[in-house]
């Protein structure tokens, strides 16, 4: 069993292998050429944010998209079983964006780039950010915050008893992102830890923290079911093992 990961920006680079690890137990190793991998291996390849995927080069002077050039080493590598595809939904539906990487699907099909049969490629839409699964551990959420801005976010949104995908963007002074982004560093802040989304140790890639945002995803709520589609993925991969 093997994946490709083609994921957006350094976030999601650092957040994927590290719950990889934890919820494989080390059974899905990651090689670091997609050339490489041989049986239950995953490769994991980030594109510097969103539209880069779609519109940039992997390749100096290499007229090919980062989405584009992946289809196309998993075609010259077919040991892979799973092309998965992880994208922020930001100011988008979970439908907008999906019906947006369809078109580019098609667009590369015209073109002659088209996945191979003994691949399947998967989206899992991050609705709205990375960060807003993240949001999904409550027992990072305090109760009676103590300092503002948190306790105002707070009363405009709870997000240890509401669904954190849910949540707006408090005013327009902020994108959907932007305020879940900073609604996280508060929080996480109240409980004297440090969120930076170039390096996510001693926070997000801790274990306790993956099994409450793993809990969350699976919980009667059915809250982050972005993040649930994705636990999902990695059950079904876990059975084939």
């Amino acid at each position: 069993m093997n994946i490709y990961f083609i994921v957006e920006g350094n976030t999601e680079s650092e957040f994927y292998p590290k719950f990889m690890d934890y919820y494989f137990e080390g059974k899905m190793k990651r090689v670091n050429e997609y050339g490489l991998a041989t049986s239950n291996n995953y490769y994991l390849i980030g594109c510097e944010g969103y539209p880069y995927i779609y519109t940039g080069s992997q390749k100096p002077n290499y007229d090919i998209t980062a989405l584009k050039n992946a289809i196309e080493e998993v075609n010259d590598n077919p040991v892979y079983d799973y092309l998965l595809v992880c994208l922020d939904a930001d100011e988008l539906s979970v439908n907008e964006r999906a019906t947006e990487f369809e078109q580019y699907i098609e667009k590369y099909k015209r073109e002659g780039v088209v996945l191979n049969k003994n691949c399947e490629m998967r989206l899992i839409v991050q609705n709205r950010c990375i960060e807003t699964w993240f949001l999904g551990n409550k027992k990072m959420y305090a109760t009676n915050p103590n300092n503002e801005p948190l306790i105002s976010y707070t009363r405009y949104y709870n997000v240890k008893e509401n669904d954190p995908e849910k949540m707006g963007n408090f005013n327009k002074t902020f994108t959907h992102q932007d305020f879940h982004l900073q609604y996280l560093r508060k929080m996480l802040a109240e409980k004297r830890k440090t969120y930076k989304k170039e390096t996510l140790a001693h926070t997000i890639t801790e274990q306790n923290y993956l099994q409450q945002i793993e809990k969350r995803a699976k919980g009667k709520d059915k809250h982050v079911e972005s993040l649930a589609a994705f636990v999902q993925f990695c059950e079904e991969i876990k059975k084939k093992l």
